[in-house]
């Protein structure tokens, strides 16, 4: 079964945003555009290896987070990916609390190869919406 990967642009964004994010230490990282900005943080975790991290290789999560009436950390979108043999693969996106997973794990797999295809356009575009976002922290990028 062939899954959709991210193009090499997006690809290389994730890449830059995950770098250095271990299992054990530095499992998290923050990247804001600045206190004044209109544009909300990125937050980037590793997922805890599982049976399917081990499979697969390692899980990832991005989120823009925001907070709701100043008290609640809300985040809208958040994608999970996987990184396997140098390629970017996602498989679940929440929007609004409308959590769609496109890959089910486990025993038998499930795909919905629609839904993944859809999830792998929207993360080449947001991934590059937030390389415009976070111009700061992404100043020396160079394309793929």
């Amino acid at each position: 079964m062939r899954l959709n990967h991210l193009d090499k642009t997006a690809s290389k964004i994730l890449d830059m945003l995950t770098g250095g994010l271990s299992r054990h230490t530095n499992t998290h990282r923050k990247v804001g555009a600045g206190k004044n900005s209109l544009f909300m943080d990125v937050n980037i975790n590793r997922l805890g290896n599982d049976a399917v991290g081990a499979l697969l290789g390692r899980k990832y999560s991005v989120s823009h987070v925001y907070l709701d009436d100043a008290r609640l950390l809300c985040s809208d979108p958040e994608m999970e990916f996987f990184h396997s043999r140098g390629l970017w693969y996602p498989y679940m996106l929440d929007r609004a609390g409308q959590m769609k997973f496109s890959i089910i794990f486990g025993l038998n797999w499930a795909v919905n190869k629609k839904l993944q295809r859809a999830h792998t356009k929207f993360a080449n575009v947001w991934m590059r919406n937030i390389k415009w976002q976070q111009k700061e922290y992404f100043k020396d990028f160079k394309k793929a």
